[in-house]
C-alpha cells in the first residue's frame, strides 16, 4: 500500500508519499510539534512557590502544556475584573510564556452554580469567557505576550474537575487554564 499524505502549512500544501507503516510512523514522529521539557521545567521553575502553595498546577497533557490557576482570590466575585493580588502569578507566566513559542489558549471555567442577580453576564458561559479574555488581555500587556499567539475560550461548568455538589468541587472547577500547544503562530 502506498499513502500519500497531505501537509497544510500557513500558506502552501506539501504532497508526501509513505510506502509503508514504518515510513508512516517515521514521519508522524518527525512532523508532530513537541512541547520542550524545558518549556515545562521553566514553568515549574517560574510558578514553584505557587504550586508549592496549591495556588497553580503545571503539567504536560500530551503535547501540550497546561497551567492551571485557582480562580478563587483573582477575581472580585461574579466580575471579570482581576485582583491586584493576581497579577504578580500572571506576570511570571507571562514572562515565561512570551519567550516560547506555539499557540496559547486561555479558559476560563466555572462551577455550575447559575450566575444570578448581575446584569452584566448572563451565564456562566459569559462569566467564564470574559474572565478569560481578562486574563488574556494581561498577559499581552503586562507578561509580553504576542496577541497573534492568544485564543480565549469561556468553558463555563463544562469540564469539571471534581464534582459541583461540595463547596471543595466547585472551588476546583473554577479556574482559569493557560494551554501552550507547540503548534500555532
Amino acid at each position: 500500500i502506498v499513502m500519500t499524505v497531505i501537509i497544510y502549512f500557513e500558506d502552501f500544501i506539501m504532497p508526501k508519499t509513505i510506502k509503508n507503516l514504518d515510513d508512516y510512523r517515521q514521519f508522524i514522529k518527525q512532523n508532530t510539534p513537541q512541547v520542550t521539557s524545558t518549556e515545562l521545567d521553566q514553568l515549574k521553575a517560574a510558578l514553584s512557590k505557587e504550586i508549592a502553595k496549591g495556588d497553580a498546577q503545571v503539567e504536560r497533557d500530551g503535547e501540550r502544556v497546561v497551567v492551571r490557576m485557582l480562580v478563587q482570590g483573582s477575581f472580585y466575585s461574579g466580575s471579570a475584573v482581576l485582583s491586584p493580588d493576581y497579577f504578580p502569578l500572571l506576570i511570571k507566566i507571562g514572562n515565561t510564556i512570551a519567550k516560547g513559542g506555539g499557540r496559547i489558549t486561555i479558559e476560563g471555567h466555572t462551577d455550575s452554580i447559575p450566575v444570578s442577580g448581575n446584569d452584566r453576564y448572563r451565564s456562566n458561559w459569559d462569566l467564564s469567557g470574559a474572565r478569560a479574555a481578562s486574563v488574556a488581555d494581561f498577559l499581552i500587556e503586562r507578561g509580553g505576550v504576542p496577541r497573534e499567539r492568544m485564543v480565549v475560550r469561556g468553558m463555563a461548568d463544562i469540564k469539571p474537575l471534581a464534582p459541583n455538589d461540595t463547596r471543595e468541587g466547585r472551588a476546583k472547577n473554577r479556574r482559569i487554564e493557560v494551554l501552550i500547544d507547540a503548534y500555532g503562530p
